[in-house]
């Protein structure tokens, strides 16, 4: 270092004073700034080196340091420096032997996991292979997919049983069918009658309309009814008065009779007209019992409840009061029996007719008879009743009529039934009759001559 030695430093300290220094010395402010900057210049090399030894320890670690300050110090340094190196190196091998075993212990855990999902994925596997069909209801599989399944080979390899995915496809479509095994209410007073004093919201005037329109058309069929038979008994009046006299004969018309009879073009019609009107009456027996299944199948309470459906927003009937049941049985067997009676007394009728245009006629007015609920239920019926009755989600039937295998016994009953009846309606009233016809007509040519 330049400068002024020691021993000068040393007396200047002694024998001046501090205040005194800097005036009473040769060139003591010289002196000064040259201290000043070799501290500074000392200052700026240590927090350089501060700066390596960060820089060092970053990225070689403490161990590599030490490394190399046993390089450049003394043997001892060195020898000390070599022990905290080995030291570090002990411990950081310990710490990866720790890391392989727990590494180890993971594997082991990872491959006992993996073990139990394939075991877990062979039994899913098998329980496909073996009942598809369960698992298409679980995940809800499309009727496309299982043709897809179906049609493909490697899928079939896989599955090992081709017939569980025929079964699959059958299982869904049952369960489509018994889904769709309802009754929608038709637009009838008879079934309007269910709504009568129903907790929806329906005013008592829309009630007392629907109650008119119930008991109005009862009333105009059995009326009407009750005419039917007074006219088969005219006209069985006028086919067997014939034989009192041809010239007393009252609606006795020889060209009419002669047309009803020519190639025996009437009789055939009067049979037809019997099989359709039979058949028309069949279907609405067989309307009515739907009707009274689905108020059975229902679930019974001390009073009628109902939800509405959260997506189609249609009104569903949950229980139902026994009263309300009661009543429906009751009207349900009231129209049976009324058309029961016209069933029958139509049948008399149409057989006792032997005027071709007038056997037409009576055909489409006993169907208007038939119908007379509909006229009074959209003449009569409130609109609200009448969008309560079309937006009712339809009732469930049992589901027993749509199960597979099952013999359709009700169709059958039906179908026998309706044979039966018009083999004798026709054996016993409309043969006779034209037999009848024919003695009449002869006896009264020969009477005319």
């Amino acid at each position: 270092m330049s400068g002024c030695p020691n021993s000068c430093l040393t007396n200047a300290r002694s024998d001046t004073q501090p205040e005194d220094l800097f005036s009473t010395t040769p060139g003591s402010e010289d002196l000064l700034e040259g201290m000043s900057a070799q501290m500074e210049e000392l200052r700026l090399r240590l927090e350089q080196a501060i700066g390596r030894i960060s820089t060092l320890e970053d990225a070689f670690g403490l161990g590599r340091l030490q490394e190399l300050s046993c390089a450049t110090g003394n043997e001892g340094a060195k020898s000390d420096g070599r022990s905290a190196v080995k030291v570090a190196h002990s411990q950081s091998f310990t710490k990866l032997q720790d890391r392989i075993e727990a590494h180890e212990l993971d594997h082991v855990e990872h491959k006992q996991g993996f073990a139990k999902l394939w075991e877990e994925n062979a039994r899913l596997v098998k329980f496909a292979s073996l009942d598809l069909s369960l698992i298409a209801k679980a995940i809800n599989i499309d009727y496309e997919s299982l043709k897809f399944i179906e049609n493909n080979e490697e899928l079939k390899v896989s599955l090992r049983k081709t017939t569980t995915v025929h079964a699959a496809k059958d299982d869904m479509i049952q369960e489509s069918l018994e889904a769709a095994c309802s009754y929608a209410l038709q637009e009838t007073v008879w079934d309007a009658a269910l709504l009568i004093c129903m907790p929806l919201g329906i005013g008592p005037v829309d009630i007392g309309l629907l109650v008119l329109a119930l008991a109005l058309q009862a009333a105009l069929q059995v009326m009407l009814c009750v005419l039917v038979v007074h006219l088969a008994r005219d006209n069985y009046s006028v086919i067997y008065g014939l034989r009192a006299g041809c010239e007393n004969a009252v609606g006795y018309d020889a060209h009419e009779v002669d047309q009803f009879l020519y190639a025996n073009f009437g009789p055939i019609l009067s049979c037809v007209s019997i099989a359709l009107w039979a058949m028309n009456v069949a279907a609405d027996l067989r309307h009515i019992s739907d009707f009274l299944l689905a108020v059975w199948s229902l679930q019974k309470g001390p009073e009628t409840t109902y939800s509405v459906h959260p997506s189609t927003r249609r009104i569903s009937l949950l229980t139902m009061s026994y009263g309300r049941v009661i009543f429906m049985t009751f009207s349900s067997l009231v129209q049976a029996a009324i058309a029961t009676c016209l069933l029958i007394a139509g049948s008399v009728w149409l057989s006792a007719t032997v005027v071709t245009m007038d056997l037409l006629l009576n055909g489409v007015a006993l169907n208007f008879i038939l119908e007379i609920d509909e006229l009074v239920y959209h003449l009569l019926c409130s609109a609200k009743v009448k969008t309560v009755t079309t937006h009712l989600q339809p009732l469930r039937l049992p589901p027993r009529l749509v199960q597979p295998g099952k013999i359709p016994i009700r169709s059958l009953v039906v179908s026998v039934a309706w044979i039966v009846f018009c083999a004798v309606m026709i054996d016993r009233f409309a043969i006779p009759n034209f037999v009848e016809v024919e003695a009449v007509k002869s006896i009264c040519h020969k009477h005319e001559h």
